[in-house]
């Protein structure tokens, strides 16, 4: 048995797959769940991530410069070698 997110018909639902297909379930995944009667096979569903991420974290544009400068130090050093 695995859980996974799903969608199918514009809505996004989670379930249990078995085999090659999904059983849908409802209420909420961590402590009162119960299965449907609704079945899909895997090929009619689109796989969802885990979760729904509520933000995105970045690195600062400071923080990419100073990586892609590094990049370019240890390259030059290999092209050095090389030569």
């Amino acid at each position: 048995m695995h859980w996974l997110r799903f969608s199918r018909h514009d809505r996004n639902e989670f379930g249990i797959m078995e085999a090659d297909w999904v059983g849908a379930c409802r209420g909420d995944m961590f402590s009162a769940w119960e299965k449907t009667d609704e079945l899909g096979a895997l090929n009619e569903i689109r796989w969802e991530t885990p979760c729904t991420p509520t933000k995105m974290i970045a690195p600062s544009p400071r923080g990419i410069n100073k990586a892609l400068a590094r990049y370019d130090r240890i390259d030059q050093k290999r092209r050095v070698k090389s030569a």
